[in-house]
Formats: C-alpha cells, sequence, structure tokens
C-alpha cells in the first residue's frame, strides 16, 4: 500500500465523521419518543387474513390452567401463533 493511497482513506473517513456528527439528520429528535406501544393496540380485529377468511375472536384461544397442565404432563408443546 502506499503512504498516499492509506492517507486519503485517513482523511475521507475523518471528513465523513466530522459530516455525518453535524447533519441535521443524526441531531434530529426521535420523533417515536413519546409513543407508548401499548396504545397502539386495536380494541377488535381489524380485518380479514390475506385469504380473506374472518379472524377467530382470540378469546377462544385460551387454555384453563387445568388444560395447561395436563398438556404438560402429557408432554405436549403449544403456542400461539398470530400473524
Amino acid at each position: 500500500m502506499s503512504t498516499t493511497w492509506l492517507g486519503t482513506t485517513a482523511a475521507i473517513a475523518i471528513s465523513a465523521m466530522f459530516i455525518s456528527a453535524g447533519s441535521p439528520a443524526a441531531l434530529a429528535a426521535d420523533p417515536t419518543a413519546d409513543l407508548v406501544a401499548k396504545t397502539l393496540v386495536p380494541s377488535n380485529i381489524v380485518g380479514p387474513s390475506q385469504a380473506g377468511d374472518t379472524a377467530s375472536d382470540p378469546k377462544l384461544a385460551l387454555l384453563t390452567d387445568a388444560e395447561c397442565a395436563a398438556a404438560k404432563t402429557k408432554g405436549f408443546k403449544f403456542g400461539i401463533v398470530m400473524q
């Protein structure tokens, strides 16, 4: 490597560092800073699936503690998948 190439590369890197540090985008306030995620949850089912199917009520996926314990003793593993 030549020292000219190395010097040029270092100069470009240092310039980029100073330019990005002073750019408005780097100093702008975060527009999502005041959002509270739990306030963004819809109160009902938003719409049908991609295939046009009507969504089931999420309350239908409720398992009692007894049902969970019975499934665990039988070695079942289960989960709920939401898209």
